[in-house]
């Protein structure tokens, strides 16, 4: 039986739509899994930078607004709080720098841990020092999915106390300033 020229064109197309996907493939194709281990994710949103009082007028006790910071961990966590002045108290500052034979409070100031996971926490407050003070040890991952971090809102709160006996007639603009230390980390 004599073939026709359209069956064996038609016979040709079929082998080749079968022949050319394996001839466009690469040579050695692999398929190969991705992991991605997240455990050492740590992403710490801080409160803000600055922290006024305000006018503190002498035998007060002025408290702050709750400072927030925002925590996302992929292991457990957790936070320390220091200064930089001897004793927590606040030092005579210029406003670069701290003045060299300035004036320091009397009374350190002083933190607290308001809540923590929607749990109330110590109503007290502790003074500040320059040994860090452990705020949250041990505490649970809270999530990091690849862009999703799923974060704790630790909630802290300062108060200083004024005495009657410090005025400083002579600070003229300079005020009295503290920096606080947040060092959070994973696996404490």
């Amino acid at each position: 039986m004599p073939r026709r020229p359209l069956s064996i064109l038609a016979a040709a197309a079929a082998a080749a739509a079968v022949a050319l996907p394996a001839l466009l493939a690469p040579a050695h194709a692999h398929a190969a899994g991705c992991v991605l281990n997240i455990g050492s994710c740590l992403v710490v949103t801080p409160p803000p930078a600055s922290l006024n009082l305000g006018q503190v007028n002498a035998a007060t006790t002025t408290t702050s607004a709750e400072q927030v910071m925002q925590v996302a961990a992929g292991n457990s966590w957790g936070m320390r709080i220091s200064v930089d002045q001897a004793g927590g108290r606040m030092r005579e500052h210029n406003g670069t720098s701290y003045v060299a034979s300035g004036k320091v409070m009397h009374h350190p100031l002083q933190w607290r841990l308001s809540s923590f996971d929607g749990t109330a926490q110590s109503t007290s407050f502790a003074d500040l020092s320059t040994t860090p003070a452990v705020a949250l040890t041990n505490r649970s991952i809270t999530g990091c999915v690849l862009l999703l971090l799923l974060c704790t809102d630790i909630p802290l709160g300062f108060r200083f106390r004024m005495t009657t006996s410090f005025w400083d007639a002579n600070a003229g603009a300079n005020n009295y300033r503290i920096q606080v230390t947040y060092d959070t980390q994973l696996g404490f």
